[in-house]
């Protein structure tokens, strides 16, 4: 199977509405992932082999993930693309929660640590041994 928006939308439901996550973004990180138009793609198809097509879903849905974060930064008039780490406190009157993240994400990926989908793509990408092509 070759990555879709539609085959995308139904594996990752919370991307499915198009007006938030348009169909020319989900397409441009589907290709990114896989084309090898320039040279060889990001994702190497003889490495991942029955994976491809989730390591293109968690790929693209890491990248629309962070995406939606600078979106919704912008609309309040923030800057977007400044980067944060995981929330590790937080307090509301007597009330406070955080978060032991180190469990939940890889010590040397900052950047796919900053979603869910990044974790498990990195996972994933660690297990097909792509993981000493990305560099960091």
């Amino acid at each position: 199977m070759t990555v879709t928006t539609s085959s995308f939308r139904s594996v990752f439901k919370e991307f499915k509405d198009p007006g938030v996550y348009d169909d020319p973004t989900v397409l441009f990180w589907v290709n990114l992932a896989t084309d090898t138009t320039n040279g060889p793609a990001m994702l190497d198809p003889t490495r991942w082999g029955n994976l491809l097509d989730l390591g293109v879903m968690l790929f693209t849905a890491h990248h629309l993930a962070l995406g939606a974060v600078d979106q919704a930064t912008a609309a309040i008039g923030g800057i977007p693309g400044q980067l944060k780490g995981p929330v590790t406190a937080k307090a509301v009157d007597k009330v406070s929660a955080s978060y032991e993240a180190t469990r939940v994400s890889f010590e040397d990926a900052p950047f796919w640590n900053q979603t869910s989908y990044g974790v498990r793509f990195l996972y994933y990408a660690r297990m097909v041994g792509a993981g000493g092509v990305h560099v960091q």
